[in-house]
């Protein structure tokens, strides 16, 4: 900046003496005295001086632009990662770039061999990389190397091999850092592998397929899937009618997104594996379409169902059984938690206490139950009653109240037993009002017997009385029969 700053003022000073050169000339006319040509001479000598002046000014400032250019690029070569190495390993200059990349300030690099320095590590042995350098005078390596913190650094190397004349040569690296995108290499590969072992272990079947064309691009490999390789695949054809069983498969998923007009699209088909017989897949797909929207590409995967189909229907079959259980078992049925909140209970249950499912479901079965003795005795009897099994009660006399407020009397059976580790309760509720309307009639019917009993056994000893008097009564009348006989012949 200074010296650009110098030199324009030079030229402006050169210009100044040449405009003053011809102006004085401008007023000198013939006929020339010595003293004109004396100044002519003169003003001749200062403007050739202001010329040459002004081309060497130029020049000079040429010079010293080249000159700054080339300590701005040397400037930004240092910001590179750069070092210059002997033929015996001997680092011979250490550029900024690779003090901030590996640590080490030029003070400690400069004269230190490189290997012993980064602890370089490298596929191939380090005379074997300097014959191959020496044979083609340029060449590109990778290494493994070390920060000054110990942290380990993937390099690049680009190496250029230049002949100092006296037999000995140097080598020019320009240095790479390439850490974090072999470490990206190895997740992406790492991600990949796991990927492929899913699929292998769950048995999912990948494909994509070229739809200009109709033609597969690249599908995984069939025997997890089909129980046999897929053919076709070295020089595959377009997806129709003629290919192999698998191009059946990926022309139903065109078919079915051609049919459904969306870009993603989910089907079922059979298939027949050569050891495990039919075999029931689902099947989902999705077109890729390019920026002006036409389809591109087609990726899809099948999976193999026929296990998860048949426990959904199995828990529907149970589920369907459950419901129909729930709807005509004729006693009252709750299945509780451990808390004795009601999870499920039955139509029954529902008739019989007058509350639609929905209030139920989610309430304390023992809110329900009415005793004057107060909710703690209720717990209490409810805990002897399961911690003495076989020795409690059976059944449990409980009153229960309906939604309409009518106390009603049932007896309780109690089960218990646990599900993936939870306590559930199994309670089933009979209502005893037709036992207890039995009961009352069956009461009336014995007093009726008896009194009908003590009826007959009053007739009975009268029977008994009448007979005994009739004994002596008769010995008293029958012997004056005779004497009334004779009275009356007489």
């Amino acid at each position: 900046m200074a010296m650009d700053r110098r030199t324009n003022g030079l030229l402006a000073l050169f210009a100044l003496v040449l405009l003053g050169t011809l102006l004085r000339a401008a007023y000198i006319a013939p006929p020339f005295t010595l003293s004109d040509l004396i100044q002519i001479v003169l003003l001749s000598l200062l403007g050739f001086s202001a010329l040459v002046g002004a081309a060497w000014t130029a020049h000079a400032r040429a010079v010293v632009s080249v000159d700054i250019e080339r300590r701005e690029l040397a400037d930004a070569l240092e910001l590179t990662a750069v070092m210059v190495v002997d033929d015996c390993g001997v680092i011979r200059h250490w550029s900024r770039g690779c003090e901030e990349l590996y640590g080490w300030s030029a003070h400690h690099a400069v004269g230190a061999r490189r290997v012993d320095l980064l602890c370089s590590r490298s596929r191939q042995s380090l005379k074997g990389l300097w014959s191959s350098l020496l044979r083609e005078g340029r060449m590109t390596n990778e290494m493994v190397e070390y920060h000054r913190d110990g942290r380990q650094l993937i390099v690049h190397d680009n190496i250029k091999l230049f002949d100092r004349g006296d037999g000995r040569h140097e080598a020019v690296i320009a240095v790479t850092d390439v850490t974090e995108w072999r470490n990206a290499q190895d997740a992406l590969r790492l991600s990949e592998a796991r990927l492929a072992t899913a699929v292998s272990v769950q048995g999912i079947f990948i494909y994509e397929i070229d739809l200009p064309s109709r033609r597969p691009i690249w599908t995984t490999p069939g025997e997890m899937f089909f129980g046999r390789p897929l053919e076709g695949l070295a020089s595959p054809g377009p997806v129709d009618d003629h290919g192999p069983e698998h191009h059946a498969h990926m022309r139903k998923a065109i078919e079915a997104i051609e049919a459904s007009g969306h870009d993603r699209v989910h089907f079922d088909f059979e298939f027949d594996h050569p050891r495990r017989g039919k075999r029931l897949a689902e099947g989902w797909a999705r077109i890729i379409r390019d920026l002006d929207g036409r389809p591109l590409r087609l990726l899809g995967t099948h999976l193999d169902v026929t296990e998860r189909r048949a426990r959904e229907r199995a828990l529907r079959s149970g589920e369907a059984e459950r419901e129909a259980i729930l709807a005509t078992v004729p006693d009252a049925m709750f299945v509780c938690n451990q808390r004795g909140v009601v999870r499920v209970c039955s139509a029954s249950a529902c008739r019989l206490l007058g509350y639609p499912e929905e209030e139920l479901v989610g309430r304390r079965l023992v809110d329900l139950i009415e005793d004057d003795r107060g909710r703690s005795a209720i717990r209490r009897d409810l805990r002897a009653a399961l911690h003495r099994g076989l020795e409690s009660e059976w059944p449990l006399p409980i009153s229960l109240r309906r939604a309409d407020g009518e106390i009603l009397p049932l007896s309780f059976v109690i089960g218990q037993t646990r599900i993936d580790g939870a306590r559930l309760f199994v309670v089933f509720g009979r209502d005893m009002r037709p036992a207890i309307a039995t009961e009352e009639r069956f009461r009336r019917m014995n007093n009726d017997l008896a009194q009908v009993s003590r009826l007959g056994m009053m007739g009975e000893m009268a029977a008994v009385l009448a007979h005994e008097l009739s004994q002596p009564l008769s010995a008293v009348v029958n012997p004056h029969s005779p004497s009334k006989s004779l009275i009356s012949l007489s």
